[in-house]
């Protein structure tokens, strides 16, 4: 055995012996949470984000409490689980552990949700211990932008993006190049990048992706075309209006996952995104996200930089999109969430929303429920959203 292979084996050991320590911390956090508390409704402790079906049955209030739900819910909860391929309930409820990226420009928030996405995929499971490479951060954009070929991202860009990437397609690039090139300049993650099954088919086929599913739902499968009066889309609305409808009768003739949707309950979305290997690629109205006023600090930079978006600070809307990654009712999460604002205070929910948002430097952004709702459902966004999850074996 030459000196790669025994530091190779050393570090496969320390990983196995982390992850096991780590199996052991959450089990015993687990059974520390598990005890539940009586304050008016029955409710699960505030430190437990696992979650069983009967648990759901008693928690009054929950955003996942199954008895509150109405028949059209349950209705379209079903027709989304046939979609997504999801195999019962595991029980298991909490965040999905995901790598944040920082978006490179002010438009292409959407491509970095789908290397999240993508980098979250190629981790050999949810422990989210996988160090994310510099050069697949930069590269990974390199196909999608060449596809699209355009700045002016609608949802259904992303949703050929992901049909072409999880199928496959040629065309993309090849990731044993890329993968290659990544060992080579990145050398401490060889290890990591090493693991993967590649196949110069498409860019991102693997042994990983043969498990996972999407779904974009939205309220129109088209084009609104009241949303030439926004000035968020009025300068490129002829040109896109036409290439998106374009687009949409292609997905429709490729049998891409598409569900036009009347009105998707926060609880149904909360349901998915809430369940291992669970996440959601969420089209917002960046204004509304960021009425708390959040700066961030720019670690590279001696300057403050706020949440990257196009610049439109003077309209009514502005498109942002963000990944939710789960639900915390974690008191002090919740307590941080409703802290930004007198309206988030107002929010009566016990949990908040988590997510990954790409025009900010903080790894997570915690938001309330109301807040994030009122963000997805602003007039602009179609209430679009993408639903992946993963499958395990």
């Amino acid at each position: 055995m030459n000196y790669l292979q025994k530091e190779k084996e050393k570090k496969k050991e320390k990983k196995e012996k982390e992850k096991k320590e780590k199996k052991e911390k959450k089990k015993k956090k687990k059974e520390k949470g598990s005890k539940v508390e009586t304050s008016g409704a029955s409710r699960i402790d505030h430190c437990s984000n696992n979650f069983t079906r009967n648990d759901l049955d008693v928690v009054e209030g929950s955003a996942t409490s199954w008895n509150t739900w109405t028949e059209e819910e349950k209705r379209l909860h079903s027709e989304m689980s046939n979609y997504l391929s999801l195999q019962g309930d595991s029980g298991e409820r909490g965040i999905t552990p995901m790598k944040h990226i920082h978006q490179l420009d002010t438009w292409d928030c959407g491509l970095t949700c789908i290397q999240m996405i993508l980098h979250w995929l190629h981790q050999s499971d949810d422990d989210g211990e996988m160090v994310l490479s510099r050069c697949f951060a930069k590269d990974d954009q390199v196909w999608m932008r060449e596809l699209i070929g355009t700045d002016s991202i609608w949802t259904i860009d992303l949703v050929r993006i992901l049909h072409r990437a999880f199928n496959g397609s040629p065309g993309c690039g090849s990731r044993d190049t890329l993968e290659q090139k990544c060992i080579k300049e990145d050398s401490l993650h060889s290890d990591v990048q090493m693991e993967f099954s590649t196949s110069p088919d498409g860019p991102l086929q693997s042994s990983v992706y043969a498990t996972v599913s999407f779904l974009f739902c939205s309220t129109n499968l088209g084009v609104d075309q009241s949303y030439n009066r926004i000035g968020y889309y009025r300068d490129a609305f002829q040109r896109d209006a036409q290439r998106v409808e374009q687009l949409f009768a292609v997905a429709v003739a490729e049998s891409m996952p598409l569900l036009q949707v009347q009105h998707l309950s926060l609880k149904v979305l909360v349901d998915f995104v809430s369940r291992k290997g669970c996440v959601a690629i969420v089209l917002v109205d960046n204004r509304v996200l960021l009425n708390h006023g959040t700066i961030h600090e720019d670690p590279n930079k001696n300057e403050q930089f706020e949440f990257a978006t196009n610049n439109q600070s003077n309209t009514s809307y502005s498109g942002h999109y963000v990944v939710l990654c789960g639900i915390s009712y974690d008191s002090n999460d919740v307590c941080y969430a409703k802290s930004f604002s007198s309206e988030d205070s107002f929010d009566d929910n016990d949990f908040c929303m988590v997510l990954k948002n790409p025009g900010s430097w903080k790894d997570q952004e915690l938001v309330t429920a109301k807040r994030f709702e009122e963000a997805w459902r602003s007039n602009g966004t179609d209430e679009d959203v993408i639903i992946i999850n993963r499958r395990y074996s």
